[in-house]
């Protein structure tokens, strides 16, 4: 068992992107969970896109954390709002 911590996070999606996104899954093979996390990381390892979400962070209501691997531990929490 994967023995990172995880926390549990809900989305607001229309029927329409429900439905999207289970198209995208189903072709990849992948559930929804594995795609919404592929697509968050693909966001948060994209630094000009991150540190725009940064710049952004005080007004939204979503929190992830950025694991620094130099330090062992969570360097930051910052509370961003991921719209699909």
């Amino acid at each position: 068992m994967n023995s990172k911590k995880v926390k549990i996070v809900s989305f607001k999606l229309t029927e329409e992107e429900l439905k999207r996104l289970d198209s995208y899954a189903q072709i990849r093979g992948l559930n929804r969970s594995e795609i919404i996390r592929e697509a968050l990381n693909k966001i948060i390892n994209d630094e000009d896109i991150y540190r725009d979400l940064e710049e952004k962070a005080s007004d939204k209501h979503m929190i992830f954390e950025e694991n620094d691997p130099k330090s062992g531990g969570v360097a930051r929490k910052n509370k961003i709002e991921i719209i699909l």
